[in-house]
């Protein structure tokens, strides 16, 4: 129910309006683009949520005991609210995996925003289904 209202008063005097912006916050919600795929140094993970404020993603390794966020250096953050992002308040970050990986690795996809937090463990998806 965001977006722009207007409120319009009147007697017999007259009226006034006044236009104004409703803005809805929400927690965060984990997109479907959120997966891991794999490419030529090992694997590329896309963790992509939506809310409003925007949300800070990261990526969790519970086997390495890792949390692996912005600032990591294989960690990249995609354009907040851009084409193709999932629209305002979607974020993508994105986690290159290097090397042969483990069998059964495990990497989590966590989004937060002062209203909690959303957690899934993202899908391996390989070429060819």
């Amino acid at each position: 129910d965001g977006g722009e209202y207007l409120c319009r008063a009147e007697n017999q005097h007259g009226g006034s309006s006044v236009g104004f912006n409703v803005t809805v916050e929400y927690p965060p919600v984990l997109l479907p683009e959120s997966r891991c795929t794999p490419a030529p140094e090992g694997a590329r993970c896309v963790c992509s949520a939506s809310a409003v404020p925007e949300p800070v993603v990261a990526f969790e390794l519970p086997s390495h005991n890792v949390t692996v966020a912005e600032g990591h250096r294989d960690y990249a953050l995609a354009t907040p609210g851009g084409a193709g992002s999932g629209g305002p308040g979607a974020v993508t970050g994105v986690l290159t995996l290097r090397g042969t990986l483990e069998p059964r690795l495990a990497v989590l996809c966590v989004a937060r925003n002062p209203h909690g937090s959303a957690r899934g463990q993202l899908r391996f998806q390989h070429p060819g289904g």
